[in-house]
């Protein structure tokens, strides 16, 4: 039988009169469930004199180790606490939610928990503010915050595992490249699957710029304090976008120290001693650029303006367009940064230009950018005429000083203008000419996408077919194409997987040159032609070096003296503003340099696959 709850009525009359209209038997059978919702909607007005603490799991606390923040409140509260002034001075790792809710000797409690697992960015006494959630705060509560000891623990034994970041300078101008280093160190074995470390980063509202990693992460031995370690080192190059005081957040390593022991107890490597360690923040103080400085201002370590022409001779048949290719390359730079080169032309030259290509390489030790512009140049009259020089002046670093880039002027000679005009008048004879100069624009452009996309085009086939057999045709060619599709489709998966075993079995040796390229590249360094060796060199770099990216910079980065000797002397035979190319006399010195290099290196990579930590993985990429 359910429960009844009996109202006591004094007046009688009140009592007959509520019995006759059946109030009393309504009231008398509710359950019991009705009465604990009543309660809860009484305990629900309580809401608004609910009471907001806060609480550490420790204090005080060391830079860069997480704690965790407790905010509880003696009742329900739906609302999220707003944690954006904690930003200020700590860092957010993750957040959680808890809500309780007990009976004890018939009276009900309630309550709610919000954790927050953070650490500070600083050394020193910080205020943990007041956070508001919903209608309530949190009151005030004092941090204090102590550096952990960078060369030794507190029983005076080196430190096991060590953070570190460096910068090659700290007095940047704005927009100069910083050279950014990031080492982890290490002397006891590492889990690398349960190993991780941040990129490199601002400190939120201490600093703007673009962060680009150069290369790949590097294993290195050193000795510190007696101990040997492992180093893991990273380099980024780093573009402050503005003056004046920055700082660069402290980075965090977090992993698991492996036990051998413990192995077989635990095959998921669960159990081994986790780590967590943080470098200390980088404060850079930026400069304005000087008041000598051009209007492009460019800080770089160097910076080169270069310029090809096809035919190289400068004699120009009037009507028929030749090539200009200008391309700035600055060490130091984003390509995004370099501006837009103005050609000048006299009376009797037109000057027709493309949309410029940018390039950012970032494989080697500093980033370079270049950007490359594309000019048809075409005469329309008989003589000579003399294209002005360019420059373009340049802030160097190294030197703290201003300096000029220049491609030389030059004299083309342009004849034939005399026919052409006999048989069209100046301006249709103009016209044809410009138009001739944009549809050779135009096709570069598109060739250019081709070469980037990687796409084949077919010509188109003119000859229709008669009506008579266009029906045999059109079926013949459906089925032909779906043939060819399904052969192409089985040729490319088992060129693909030729492709894969054969990287599977070679990736760590540099292949071969094939006979053809070989050859092709060999006969180019005995003719001493620098300019086909160096475009046969780019295509053996690109397919058979076996070089993350392919490309010359990269070859520059990892080859012996020898070989970037040679190289050197190429690049100043083919770049030089004097054109020396053809005087170039260093191609036997080219092929053997690389034919030793191939040899040590495929040595090399045969010892470092034994030697090989594969710690390297613990950066996110």
């Amino acid at each position: 039988m359910a429960p009844q709850i009996f109202i006591p009525v004094s007046p009688k009359g009140w009592f007959s009169a509520i019995r006759r209209a059946g109030m009393v038997r309504r009231f008398v059978k509710l359950p019991l469930c009705y009465l604990v919702w009543v309660y809860l909607i009484w305990s629900c007005v309580g809401l608004a004199l609910a009471e907001v603490t806060v609480t550490a799991d420790r204090n005080p606390v060391i830079v860069g180790e997480p704690f965790t923040l407790t905010f509880s409140s003696d009742g329900i509260i739906s609302a999220s606490p707003d944690l954006s002034p904690l930003k200020k001075d700590f860092r957010i790792m993750g957040t959680g939610q808890s809500t309780h809710m007990q009976f004890i000797n018939g009276q009900m409690s309630q309550s709610s928990s919000w954790q927050v697992t953070l650490f500070a960015r600083n050394t020193g006494e910080f205020e943990i503010p007041a956070i508001r959630i919903g209608n309530e705060s949190s009151p005030v509560l004092k941090i204090r915050s102590e550096e952990t000891p960078t060369t030794s623990s507190a029983n005076g034994k080196a430190q096991e595992i060590i953070v570190e970041l460096d910068l090659d300078t700290t007095t940047p101008y704005v927009q100069q490249q910083v050279i950014l280093t990031q080492r982890l160190l290490y002397s006891v074995p590492l889990m690398a699957s349960q190993a991780s470390m941040t990129h490199p980063d601002w400190t939120p509202g201490q600093g703007q710029g673009e962060i680009m990693q150069l290369g790949n992460a590097r294993n290195l031995t050193t000795v510190r304090n007696g101990m040997d370690y492992q180093v893991i080192e990273r380099r980024y190059a780093v573009f402050p976008q503005h003056s004046g005081e920055m700082e660069i957040d402290r980075t965090i390593f977090t992993g698991v120290i492996d036990d051998p022991a413990s192995r077989f107890r635990d095959p998921f490597g669960l159990s081994g001693q986790r780590v967590r360690r943080s470098s200390a923040p980088l404060k850079l103080t930026v400069q304005a650029n000087p008041q000598t400085a051009a209007n492009d201002w460019l800080p770089a370590k160097n910076l080169t303006l270069n310029a090809y022409w096809q035919p190289a001779n400068g004699k120009l048949k009037a009507g028929e367009p030749a090539h200009l290719t200008l391309a700035i390359m600055a060490e130091g730079l984003l390509a995004e940064q370099l501006p837009p080169l103005t050609l000048n032309p006299p009376t009797g030259i037109k000057a027709y230009s493309n949309d410029p290509v940018f390039r950012n390489d970032f494989s080697g030790n500093t980033a370079l950018g270049i950007r490359e512009e594309q000019w048809v140049i075409m005469g329309t009259a008989d003589g000579n005429f003399t294209l002005p020089e360019i420059s373009l002046q340049w802030w160097n670093v190294a030197e703290n000083r201003l300096e000029t880039a220049l491609v030389p002027a030059k004299t083309l000679s342009v004849s034939g203008a005399g026919s052409i005009v006999g048989a069209l008048n100046p301006s249709e004879s103009q016209r044809q000419s410009e138009q001739q100069a944009q549809q050779l624009l135009e096709d570069l452009k598109k060739q250019r996408a081709a070469n980037d996309l990687g796409a084949l085009i077919q010509p188109e086939v003119s000859d229709q077919p008669s009506a008579t057999s266009a029906n045999w045709l059109a079926s013949f060619s459906k089925l032909a194409w779906l043939l060819a599709g399904l052969l192409a489709l089985l040729l490319i998966g088992v060129a693909s997987f030729y492709w894969w075993w054969r990287r599977s079995l070679d990736k760590d040796f540099p292949p071969p040159v094939t006979a053809a390229n070989s050859a092709h590249l060999q006969l180019a360094c005995k003719q001493n032609n620098a300019l086909l060796t160096h475009q046969l060199l780019q295509e053996w770099v690109k397919h058979e070096s076996c070089l993350s990216p392919p490309t010359l910079n990269q070859l520059r980065t990892v080859a012996d003296s020898a070989l970037l000797a040679a190289l050197e002397e190429l690049d100043a035979a083919l770049y030089s503003s004097t054109h020396q190319s053809q005087s170039w006399q260093g191609g036997e010195r080219l092929w053997t340099a690389l034919q030793l290099w191939q040899a040590q290196r495929k040595a090399k990579a045969a010892q470092a696959v034994t030697n090989d930590s594969g710690l390297a993985l613990m950066y996110p990429d």
